[in-house]
């Protein structure tokens, strides 16, 4: 698994080998991606996601118990865009991806990521209420708008100055991931390294877990019935 340590932040080797501890007769991966959106259902059925040999959708797991009420309200610089509230920038179904310039996995992904921003979320998924936004972990603005340009791409890009209070929140342990918040706000992490962008599921995982509510925020469980 290739994945960026942020600079200080965060150290990753123990979420790592709390993950790849999975074993691998369990897990439904992407096709090229370095880390699993979903587990395959157990031999008896049960309440896991479906595989998508059957054509259903994958669940995406919730990151621990946040989200976007959780985070610290603060206006996130727009690198190729205008800045904005973090907080706001945030809607259900949205997608947050978390690069930074120096990070080499993330230099390769970029082209993928932004075909599908283009191909897929600006001409199909946008009009379903997906859209995507970027944020880079650079530590000033100037390194990240190289970036940009150098790459050409058109995607929202914007820097979190209050990163280092946000990212546990948002459930960030490497770079690049990528998360999405349902309609309850919860952020659902599809990816912790490069995500296969071109999976020919993801346009279906996405909607559905975006459209996800249960009336449940921070953990708080449901009342019995």
């Amino acid at each position: 698994m290739k994945i960026c340590a942020d600079k200080g932040l965060f150290v990753l080797t123990l979420f790592v080998l709390a993950f790849v501890n999975i074993s691998a007769s369990t897990q439904l991966t992407f096709a090229q991606s370095n880390f699993t959106i979903a587990q395959a259902p157990p031999a008896s059925g049960g309440a896991h996601a479906h595989g998508h040999d059957h054509g259903h959708v994958q669940k995406v797991p919730v990151v621990r118990v946040h989200n976007v009420a959780d985070l610290k309200e603060h206006v996130v610089a727009g690198i190729n865009t205008n800045s904005a509230d973090l907080k706001a920038l945030l809607r259900p179904g949205t997608i947050i991806h978390f690069w930074a310039s120096w990070c080499g996995p993330c230099v390769e992904e970029i082209p993928q990521l932004e075909r599908f921003y283009r191909d897929r979320i600006v001409d199909k998924l946008l009009a379903k209420g997906i859209r995507l936004i970027t944020i880079s972990n650079d530590r000033a603005i100037a390194p990240a708008a190289r970036f940009i340009k150098k790459h050409g791409t058109t995607f929202p890009a914007y820097l979190d100055k209050e990163q280092a209070s946000n990212l546990s929140i948002v459930g960030q342990r490497g770079l690049p991931s990528t998360v999405l918040v349902d309609a309850d706000g919860r952020f659902h992490r599809l990816a912790l390294g490069k995500l296969d962008w071109d999976y020919p599921n993801l346009t279906k995982i996405l909607i559905a877990t975006a459209a996800r509510k249960t009336g449940v925020r921070n953990g708080a469980k449901a009342p019995a019935r």
